[in-house]
């Protein structure tokens, strides 16, 4: 096995080694702890070929994942996780963002889309990754396709009724219980579709279904909820020392989140010609952007 190197997303001071990694019940205190978590996975996986490399994927009665890059030699090359969730929500894909370091992951920039009366209307871009990008890089563009949408907590708020949230903004800004910031867009780039951009969002949801799950490797928990927010459902995924207290169906959860996702259809002729943007579907964004 290749030497690996790993950096900790550090989310918070007081909740001290929370990272993407064990918001699906993975705790690493040191680099030796990889070593396992690596061969463990890698040795559970499921191939899926591709023209570049193959992805081995594991899969954990939790549906936590970790999806292994390995290049046409077998050179094992790194690793993300994700979770196989519940979501699905329609985005346009608009751009493809391929890492230079990495050529078997990479992003989407897109639009989050509702349907109204046969057509498709903008509401918000965003970035989000993909753990399978080299299987969709060459995807027409622009497509209108389903996802599904996972959100990782870097930083996480749980009210257990609106009523609680709305009485914690004591500020003059006030976010709607549904909304979405794609805080990952706002660099100093001009380009939103440029490399600066990063897969974040900053979002408020209602709770509509929650479970503690458990890391059949590793014994640890995390909490999956099921939210609906401005533009559809995503499924978010959090270490467990996030809570206080188990989470409330109804309930409003709103944090700072990394978006990772999947498209679950490939998309033909129609669905991309259907989703060309004009100024109306575009106008009134920045109220969209806060469920006004």
């Amino acid at each position: 096995m290749p030497a690996i190197c790993f950096f900790p997303i550090l989310c918070n001071e007081k909740l001290s080694y929370m990272s993407n990694l064990s918001n699906i019940g993975f705790i690493l205190t040191s680099q030796e702890d990889l070593r396992p978590l690596v061969e463990n996975t890698y040795a559970k996986s499921t191939v899926i070929a591709t023209a570049i490399g193959n992805y081995h994927v594991y899969t954990d009665d939790s549906n936590a994942q970790i999806w292994h890059q390995f290049d046409k030699e077998q050179n094992w090359l790194a690793f993300n996780p994700q979770y196989k969730g519940k979501s699905r929500r329609k985005v346009e894909l608009t751009a493809t963002m391929s890492s230079e370091e990495y050529p078997m992951e990479g992003s989407f920039h897109g639009w989050a889309v509702e349907e109204n009366a046969g057509e498709y209307q903008q509401v918000y871009p965003f970035v989000f990754e993909t753990p399978d990008y080299a299987i969709f890089a060459a995807i027409p563009l622009p497509s209108v396709v389903t996802i599904q949408l996972t959100a990782f907590a870097n930083e996480l708020s749980i009210f257990d009724s609106l009523t609680s949230f709305e009485n914690a903004q004591d500020g003059e800004f006030k976010m709607a219980a549904q909304s979405f910031i794609p805080s990952g867009l706002f660099s100093t780039s001009e380009d939103e579709t440029s490399s600066a951009s990063k897969a974040y969002g900053f979002f408020a949801g209602t709770i509509k279904e929650w479970e503690k799950k458990r890391n059949t490797i590793t014994g640890n928990h995390f909490y999956w909820m099921l939210v609906e927010t401005l533009g559809g459902e995503i499924d978010i995924v959090a270490d467990e020392r996030f809570f206080e207290a188990p989470p409330v169906i109804g309930g409003v959860v709103q944090g700072n989140f990394w978006l990772c996702g999947q498209i679950l259809n490939a998309p033909t002729e129609e669905t991309s010609a259907s989703a060309a943007p004009s100024a109306k579907e575009k106008k009134g964004f920045f109220s969209r952007l806060f469920g006004k």
